[in-house]
């Protein structure tokens, strides 16, 4: 069974990953455990993670990424018109539980055109102000690094997110413990090509991305040690087959989908008009002079505010084990040593789509998704993975008949004021929102 949960504050539907503005909070009816399962960050661990800041009482908005010395990777969900990302917040606390150590303005803000048009990554990006130097910046999976991404891998997710997520029998979003950084690991299930997502569990049933998350970073740690950027958190995703959460009432934590980037590297240079993959030409890998001093250990926390959180090691720089030698010479000791020149550096297309079991048409990025569908999810589901998630209308082109009408997705009360849109902006209310409930709820309650 697959249930996707978009967790905006507009729709469970939205995985409004995103922030607390407008949100209730209240008391959990346990203690909430972090992230959803987590922990919390300590000084200058996962430094280039930021919160996505509004100018208002409420500036926690959404979380991201620092990708480049001035781009900000976040979800396209998060970039809504009528509530501004005026800054970045660096640091361990967005503002609604302490103060960041470095708030940085932003220039621009900008989604994927794809995502807003209902099929697409959600993905987006802010640039900055000013160029931040000193904080390591884990760079973006590109080209056949999404190899490291196989159905059961284990990744990271961190954000700035609540802990504890619920709607009340009003049809009222509640959340607690939005504000410090967290993460967590989890399961890589299957990659959607159409939708260009990557759907992620934890077994557990209790440890996922929540409201607030929105727009984080979804990382992965490659042979050499260094570290890979490959999703920004989009929405709730629920395999089926887990357990019931350890929090009576929470819909946080079965799992979420996160916005694949390799997908839409190519726009997101583009658009910027930043290279954010210094080690690559497309899929070809071509290391330039930014293709080295990757952080080794953004996990561990090395080094202080004052100096970036830059005290740490570096590494990286050298082609990942799945770019063959130029001239196609294949692994030492291969019989196949013609070099033909049939599979170049960095050129994995030869199985581009054909593993999808769903028929889905084949990838045109050079492989990025051969990797990625599942032939069962956990709780033994078909052979694609389960079926597509739906579409949902971006931030501010929601039709009148669809929700909060206002387009900016955001509160559960329609005032616009409750978090990122998050995949939908339609809100569901009385009969509609305790549908949503319900179908987020029967897995747990039938196990």
């Amino acid at each position: 069974m697959l249930v996707s949960m978009p967790l905006t504050s507009s729709v469970l539907y939205a995985l409004a990953l995103a922030g607390p503005t407008g949100l209730v909070e209240h008391a959990a009816p346990t203690d909430p455990v972090p992230i959803v399962g987590g922990n919390e960050a300590m000084p200058c661990q996962w430094p280039a993670v930021v919160a996505m800041m509004e100018d208002d009482e409420t500036p926690v908005l959404c979380s991201g990424s620092l990708v480049a010395p001035g781009v900000v990777m976040t979800a396209a969900h998060c970039v809504i018109p009528e509530r501004p990302i005026v800054a970045v917040g660096f640091g361990e606390h967005g503002q609604t539980t302490g103060m960041p150590q470095r708030i940085v303005a932003v220039t621009d803000c900008v989604g994927n055109p794809d995502y807003y048009a209902g099929q697409g990554a959600d993905v987006g990006y802010c640039l900055l102000a000013q160029d931040v130097t000193d904080v390591p910046i884990v760079p973006l999976m590109n080209g056949c690094e999404v190899d490291a991404l196989p159905p059961g891998a284990e990744v990271t997710i961190v954000g700035y997110g609540a802990s504890y997520g619920t709607v009340d029998e009003f049809g009222e979003l509640q959340t607690m413990g939005v504000g410090p950084k967290r993460y967590t690991t989890q399961t890589v299930d299957f990659i959607d090509p159409v939708f260009q997502e990557i759907a992620m569990y934890d077994g557990s049933g209790s440890q996922s991305a929540c409201f607030g998350d929105s727009g984080g970073p979804a990382l992965v740690q490659m042979d050499d040690g260094t570290w890979r950027v490959f999703g920004t958190g989009g929405h709730l995703y629920d395999p089926g087959g887990l357990p019931p959460p350890m929090q009576p009432g929470n819909i946080c934590g079965a799992g979420a989908a996160y916005g694949f980037a390799p997908h839409v590297i190519p726009w997101l240079e583009a658009n910027s008009g930043v290279d954010l993959t210094p080690c690559w030409n497309g899929d070809v890998w071509a290391p330039g002079p930014g293709c080295a001093d990757f952080p080794l250990d953004p996990d561990v926390g090395a080094g202080v505010w004052a100096t970036g959180c830059s005290g740490g090691s570096f590494g990286g720089g050298g082609p990942p084990v799945c770019v063959e030698p130029p001239g196609g010479t294949g692994d030492t000791g291969s019989d196949e040593t013609t070099g033909d020149g049939e599979s170049g550096p960095g050129d994995d297309t030869t199985t581009s789509g054909a593993g999808s079991s769903d028929g889905a048409p084949g990838d045109t990025t050079g492989g990025a998704l051969t990797t990625g569908v599942a032939t069962t999810g956990p709780s033994g589901s078909s052979g694609d993975g389960g079926p597509a998630l739906p579409p949902d209308p971006p931030a501010g082109t929601g039709s009148e008949g669809s929700g909060d009408g206002d387009g900016t997705a955001g509160a559960a009360d329609g005032d616009g004021t409750g978090g990122c849109g998050c995949r939908s902006t339609s809100t569901p209310t009385g009969a509609g929102w305790a549908m949503l409930v319900l179908l987020g709820a029967l897995r747990r309650r039938w196990r």
